[in-house]
């Protein structure tokens, strides 16, 4: 099955601050958004619904328009989940 990923439902994204300084702390947030993915999959799961994780969920140009005030200018986006219904 081919999935359309420009006619989602919805975008679930997950951003990790660029100071990585405390690795053990890094990874614990790697841990808990693959923790927090998975949950967003099953509680969205239904029959023709699909979820699909993703580590790059937007593109370089689509990252520039949604940081275009710079508010996000400290994180990285670091993992996403796609949702969208089957046709």
């Amino acid at each position: 099955m081919y999935i359309d990923f420009r006619h989602c439902t919805q975008y679930t994204l997950f951003l990790l601050k660029k100071d990585l300084t405390d690795i053990e702390k890094v990874e614990k947030e790697i841990l808990m958004i693959g923790y927090l993915a998975q949950d967003i999959c099953l509680k969205n799961a239904k029959v023709n619904v699909y979820n699909r994780p993703l580590k790059q969920v937007l593109t370089s140009d689509k990252w520039e328009l949604l940081n275009k005030n710079k508010e996000y200018d400290e994180y990285y986006q670091f993992y996403g989940v796609v949702t969208g219904y089957c046709n």
